[in-house]
């Protein structure tokens, strides 16, 4: 469990979310839950305003700043942490050939994959930056479903990149005025909704019957990748 001092909120996980944690532990060579999502930076990369940009967006998500812990309590829960640090990794790669660079994020990638992520340790996630030429880099952001699914990836990503390009002094950023929406006010609606009401709804539905599910559970953990122009 985090150090109590940085401790900012302690809650249980969703449904959902219990049943990802379910399937990781007992498929551990194979997580499911995996999420990779990489993208291609078009303009000059200034590598402590990325870096910075990163961090206030985690300051910003509480959900962000999450680490899951299930030993020793009655349900799995998050913690959230006050300051968890987002690692940045950088690398030069502008000397490789294209084909080298290619096969190199390729191995980057996969042994990220490998590596998995530590939801014991928040933040449970990590982000890579090559540089592949002056006003190119890559990146690859590895975290895990139970935290966010790939639609609110994209989001995330692309909050950071507004942020980078305010950093930056082009002044088109404007910080949110308000909070988003807590996750943990949507865990509190879901557990407190009629479980009976909702299963006499959809027995009452016409639905035809579902197939039985295979025995075996696909590799889904395949990595998104977008191209994003920065300003500069």
């Amino acid at each position: 469990m985090a150090d109590t001092k940085d401790v900012e909120d302690i809650f249980r996980l969703s449904p959902n979310q219990e049943a990802l944690l379910l399937h990781r532990l007992q498929h551990q060579s194979r997580d499911a839950g995996l999420l990779q999502v990489s993208a291609t930076l078009a303009g000059r990369l200034d590598d402590g305003a990325f870096r910075e940009a990163w961090q206030r967006t985690l300051e910003r998500h509480p959900l962000l700043r999450a680490s899951v812990h299930w030993e020793s309590v009655r349900h799995p829960v998050q913690v959230i942490s006050k300051n968890a640090s987002l690692p940045v990794h950088f690398k030069d790669w502008r000397k490789r050939s294209k084909n080298d660079q290619e096969r190199l994020f390729a191995d980057l990638v996969e042994n990220d994959r490998r590596k998995g992520v530590d939801l014991g340790k928040a933040p449970a996630m990590r982000v890579n930056v090559v540089r592949t030429a002056r006003r190119e880099s890559r990146v690859l952001w590895t975290c895990h479903h139970i935290l966010l699914d790939g639609w609110s990836s994209g989001l995330v990503l692309d909050e950071v990149v507004r942020r980078y390009n305010g950093i930056g002094g082009d002044g088109k950023y404007q910080p949110e005025a308000s909070q988003p929406a807590k996750y943990r006010e949507y865990v509190n609606w879901v557990r407190n909704q009629d479980e009976s009401a909702a299963r006499t709804f959809w027995k009452a539905q016409e639905i035809p019957p579902c197939q039985p599910l295979a025995r075996t559970v696909p590799q889904v953990h395949a990595t998104a990748s977008t191209t994003v122009r920065l300003d500069g």
